[in-house]
């Protein structure tokens, strides 16, 4: 009976630690892309999704300018009424 006990005690144990295993790869797998993400950046060489991720910037900011500007203009139109 105590035997039977201590062998569950063990089992849960054992998938605890295959669960901390997996959960330990993810976070080396995450770290290492944040590496190569910096030296990439770092060396001038951006990677295909640093690259993305530069250009969704871009497209947004130049969305925004523009629609600044056109603000811009309806006013100065509506002034000079």
């Amino acid at each position: 009976m105590a035997q039977k006990r201590i062998e569950e005690k063990l089992e849960t144990f054992d998938q605890e630690i295959s669960g901390i295993r997996v959960e330990l790869y993810k976070l080396l797998e995450i770290e290492e892309n944040l590496l190569s993400l910096a030296k990439s950046i770092k060396t001038g060489h951006p990677s295909r999704e640093t690259t993305a991720v530069i250009k969704m910037h871009q497209r947004n900011s130049e969305g925004k300018i523009d629609n600044l500007w056109r603000k811009g203009r309806i006013i100065e139109q509506r002034t000079n009424i």
